[in-house]
């Protein structure tokens, strides 16, 4: 396992050399950064203890201009972790992709990142679901994929996704029409997802609107599941508010009510508590982030379970030491009471399921 580590390592470090190799060649057609983050993150869970685990991610990405309005996309990272004094050394890929603008439409071909966001927290009726949650983004969301981006007019375009899983080797299909209607910006998408052969294909429906309503801003978007026969309904407002020292408040609040399977696939990699096989869940979101100044901001973000009295809390504290260095502390804690009963009325009935601690630098370059 150790040498298959690390001929993976020796394969990256060539390809970067090979990419480095046409940069010169090519000179200014071609773009291309990257990133260092190294962090120290401590969790402990009642079911696993205390974990602390160490982290190096090296992300690369490069982009070639050629001819006739043609791009050609390229990036992963290379990832190392320490769990409990175990190594896990791996190779991320997340675009690879061929990208080229007609006149009357846009054509992307490969690996490429797909999400159908409306500036929400939580997103029920995304491409695919648990793309992004509370501003954080998931492998999920870098699809093989053959995309058509067709613009109508200036306020009105269509877009053609199908996508091929690299785990069940199963096609999706997406088609979402966007465009403005009274200074609402409004989608609808129809997606398609197709099971085994011996099942039913299953589909999903999605409705998405955003504006504003002086002095908030509204969304909201309202789904439908056909193999859970189910709906899910999300609304939400924001509200920012900028002094004249140049700080910046900004809160928003949502309210999604979902079905359980399905608010399990939107929530990503957050860890949150659930009622297994209650039909609906009904969750409370709510983000606040503070501008101090121009290189740091505070951010409180949570999320609330009313089914079961449940809340997950994260707290982000970042700092921009240079154009190109930042560092980056967040602590997060899954509360529950302790019977299932009296919400958190009282200190006396609240136990802390999960607790975790991280602090990271990051580098670009």
């Amino acid at each position: 396992m150790k040498e298959l580590k690390y001929t993976f390592i020796i394969i990256f470090l060539c390809l970067l050399f090979l990419n480095l190799s046409v940069l010169i060649v090519l000179g200014s057609n071609i773009e291309y950064g990257g990133r260092i983050d190294t962090s120290l993150a401590a969790i402990y869970s009642e079911s696993t203890g205390l974990t602390i685990m160490p982290q190096i991610n090296l992300d690369l990405e490069l982009v070639y201009y050629g001819q006739m309005n043609s791009e050609i996309h390229c990036a992963g990272s290379l990832v190392a972790n320490f769990d409990n004094k175990v190594s896990n050394i791996y190779i991320n890929y997340k675009k690879f992709y061929l990208k080229k603008r007609f006149d009357d439409l846009h054509l992307t071909m490969g690996k490429q990142p797909i999400s159908w966001s409306f500036g929400s927290l939580l997103n029920p009726v995304d491409y695919t679901l648990g793309s992004a949650a509370l501003k954080e983004e998931y492998n999920v969301k870098y699809q093989n994929a053959i995309e058509i981006f067709h613009p109508i007019n200036w306020n009105t375009n269509l877009t053609l996704v199908s996508s091929i899983s690299e785990h069940n080797l199963n096609w999706k299909t997406g088609l979402r029409v966007r465009t403005l209607i009274n200074n609402f910006d409004v989608s609808a998408n129809y997606i398609q997802e197709n099971s085994r052969e011996t099942e039913d294909d299953k589909y999903r429906l999605g409705i998405t609107a955003k504006g504003d309503l002086e002095p908030f801003g509204v969304y909201g978007s309202l789904g439908y599941y056909s193999e859970e026969k189910l709906y899910s309904l999300l609304v939400g407002l924001d509200y920012s508010h900028l002094f004249s020292a140049g700080n910046l408040f900004y809160v928003q609040v949502e309210y999604l009510r979902a079905p359980s399977e399905i608010l399990t696939k939107v929530l990503g990699n957050k860890y949150f508590s659930l009622d297994k096989g209650s039909e609906y869940e009904d969750v409370l979101v709510g983000n606040i982030t503070y501008k101090i100044d121009e290189l740091s901001n505070i951010n409180l973000a949570t999320l609330y379970n009313s089914d079961n009295n449940s809340a997950f809390l994260t707290q982000t504290y970042s700092n921009q030491f240079s154009s190109n260095s930042a560092l980056r502390i967040q602590t997060g804690t899954m509360l529950k009471p302790i019977s299932g009963k009296g919400g958190f009325n009282t200190t006396s009935c609240i136990k802390a399921e999960y607790i975790y601690f991280e602090i990271g630098l990051n580098h670009s370059f």
